[in-house]
């Protein structure tokens, strides 16, 4: 079975510019444990991520303005 994997990562612009929604999903995809992130934790993980796959040669789409994905799997 193939599986396909495509990162999603946001620019710290735009999680500063977007946070009360960034919160409002923080636990959707895993469970944090934390009432509110912390906005510096967070952005740091976000861009260690994204670090990550641009070294791996992974794929992955940057947030940068608007949160609209148009993406076939």
């Amino acid at each position: 079975m193939k599986r396909n994997l495509v990162c999603l990562a946001m620019s710290r612009q735009y999680m500063e510019a977007h946070w009360e929604a960034v919160c409002g999903h923080a636990n959707v995809v895993e469970q944090r444990g934390e009432e509110e992130p912390d906005i510096e934790a967070l952005i740091q993980d976000n861009e260690e991520n994204l670090r990550q796959c641009r070294e791996r040669g992974l794929e992955y789409i940057l947030i940068e303005e608007n949160y609209q994905v148009d993406y076939q799997i």
